[in-house]
């Protein structure tokens, strides 16, 4: 490993200066008579390494010389920097590591990549954690992307969503880690299936040493795009329809559980009389939307009250009805 330690003390003396040998002795975890040996070794192959003399003396390169030991484009470079903020890596513990490497990279730049760097980092904040939703404790994420990288098989206990069935253990060959918004997931097989296990419910988990082989053929992001369109298409749905104004409608558009299906102006012909009569007043439209489940929807639309209204199916104008009366009977006699 010797042509990595000269890389690694040419860096060294490149991000840092001048350091006496018994220093880089320390850091590199060897004898001063190699690191003098090492040095031989970069003056012959031509890089500028001076010694000085003296209690304050040591090891430089001479004034001026650097080397782009990455060839990175300064594009590439920013690209690096900004992966810094990963939340990703901050999960699976390599937060400190990736900080370690772009400290090396910064060394190994070119004179301005640093400047480069500090600059995009005072002027550019990721914060990757969304309003709405909290990151999940992630304690043994690290655990199973060791898993996954070594194709090793793990136990662990799996506690469903609350109202699905009962935890068990489990004995999973993970196949790969999915980072989706806020939250991960292991694809991993199990029996003959491959499914996916939401990490934040996965504890008490072992690797048991046992090593599987990979299925060749198996590709995480296309069976990962299989996974949620099946999730999606599963999901139960009611459609319905709403009077609602421009606002109201863009609103809907930002929330999660709420899926638009159309929107029609009061020119257009509509099936119902009635769903004509009311999409009369100025500004309003029609619009269809999915939504999971009835109830939820009556609770959206009086959220967006006085901007939306129930029109079909009948019985969500009547669930509208009995949310907002007791609603107004809990808060009359407050």
């Amino acid at each position: 490993m010797r042509g990595d330690r000269l890389l690694a003390i040419l860096l060294t003396l490149q991000a840092e200066g001048k350091l006496s040998q018994r220093e880089l002795a320390r850091r590199l975890e060897v004898s001063e008579r190699t690191i003098q040996r090492d040095m031989d070794a970069l003056g012959s192959a031509g890089i500028p390494v001076v010694s000085e003399r003296g209690s304050a003396g040591g090891w430089k390169l001479l004034e001026g010389y650097r080397t782009d030991a990455t060839g990175m484009t300064g594009e590439e470079w920013k690209a690096l920097i900004l992966s810094s903020g990963s939340r990703a890596a901050r999960d699976l513990g390599l937060a400190d590591a990736l900080e370690s490497a772009l400290l090396k990279l910064r060394a190994a730049g070119m004179p301005d990549k640093p400047a480069v760097a500090a600059s995009l980092t005072a002027k550019l904040h990721i914060d990757a954690d969304g309003w709405h939703e909290l990151p999940e404790p992630q304690p043994e994420l690290a655990l199973l992307f060791e898993a996954v990288l070594t194709d090793q098989q793990v136990e662990a206990w799996y506690e469903p969503r609350s109202g699905a069935q009962a935890g068990r253990m489990r004995c999973l060959l993970p196949l790969g880690l999915v980072m989706k918004g806020n939250a991960w997931y292991l694809a991993a097989s199990e029996g003959d299936a491959v499914k996916s296990f939401r990490t934040s419910r996965l504890s008490e988990i072992r690797l048991t040493g046992t090593a599987f082989v990979r299925p060749a053929a198996f590709s995480l992001a296309e069976w990962w795009r299989t996974s949620v369109s099946r999730f999606l298409d599963g999901l139960p749905s009611v459609l319905v329809t709403l009077k609602a104004s421009p606002e109201a409608v863009a609103r809907m558009q930002k929330m999660r559980y709420a899926r638009i299906a159309g929107v029609r102006s009061s020119e257009h012909a509509v099936s119902s009389a009635e769903m004509e009569e009311t999409a009369s007043s100025p500004g309003q439209q029609l619009v269809d939307v999915r939504f999971d489940t009835l109830d939820y929807a009556a609770s959206v639309v009086l959220s967006l009250a006085p901007e939306a209204e129930a029109v079909e199916p009948p019985e969500l104008r009547q669930w509208v009805c009995r949310l907002a009366e007791a609603a107004l009977e809990k808060h009359r006699n407050a």
